[in-house]
């Protein structure tokens, strides 16, 4: 029972971690701490990008987003995860110096690291 109390609080600790993470570099523009937590493959819908992009693809199209939209404030609107696939997602607002966005990641824990599926950044 103690065992199965530890897995659970790790479960639901790492999720928090990475939510935490991700809300403080997405807030800050960071795109190094973002692209830690992508796959190899990622659903990106940015500005006029809908498509599935291999990793390096992915981060250069945030680096570009960040280059034109300077960060000012992120916060979480609303965070869940799906029953029985191991996934979280969380959704939030972004406010740049000239834009607000709605922010959804999709992230699913793979090989015991919770890994960026998609992520879309959709103008308010």
């Amino acid at each position: 029972m103690k065992s199965l109390f530890f897995a659970l609080f790790a479960t639901v600790s790492f999720g928090q971690t990475t939510s935490t993470a991700l809300t403080k570099a997405i807030a800050a523009g960071d795109v190094s701490t973002i692209s830690s937590y992508m796959d190899e493959t990622v659903e990106v819908c940015l500005l006029n990008i809908d498509d599935f992009l291999a990793k390096e693809k992915a981060i250069e199209a945030m680096n570009s987003f960040y280059a034109t939209h300077s960060p000012k404030s992120f916060n979480i609107i609303h965070q869940g995860e799906s029953k029985g696939k191991g996934s979280q997602y969380f959704i939030g607002n972004l406010k740049t110096d000239g834009d607000s966005f709605r922010v959804f990641i999709a992230l699913e824990n793979t090989g015991g690291k919770e890994l960026i599926q998609q992520i879309r950044f959709e103008i308010e």
